[in-house]
């Protein structure tokens, strides 16, 4: 990834804190850096799945009441993207699970 306040490019890891087969996948971001510990920087996403007739129910949860202040005067805004990223990222989701 690449953000100029971060410095330029930097790595992001994932450390999956919920996984139930599909059911529900949680997971919390973290930098990624060499020869270092997982660093989460104060946020989470969680998508629920439910069945329901014709298909499947997708519920997105995130939070990022702890992202610490040093990293919120980075960021733009937090979370830093418009609601139509999460509309944009369930499209995502269907299209990879489907192929519609």
């Amino acid at each position: 990834m690449y953000l100029e306040p971060f410095g330029g490019d930097y790595v992001m890891k994932n450390l999956v804190t919920a996984f139930e087969q599909d059911r529900t996948i949680a997971w919390e971001p973290g930098l990624h850096k060499e020869g270092a510990e997982f660093a989460p920087v104060g946020h989470w996403w969680r998508y629920d799945l439910e069945p329901v007739e014709g298909g499947t129910r997708v519920t997105m949860t995130y939070d990022w009441s702890k992202i610490p202040p040093s990293f919120r005067e980075i960021m733009v805004g937090v979370p830093p993207f418009a609601p139509s990223y999460l509309d944009e990222s369930l499209a995502t989701l269907d299209h990879t699970v489907t192929g519609a």
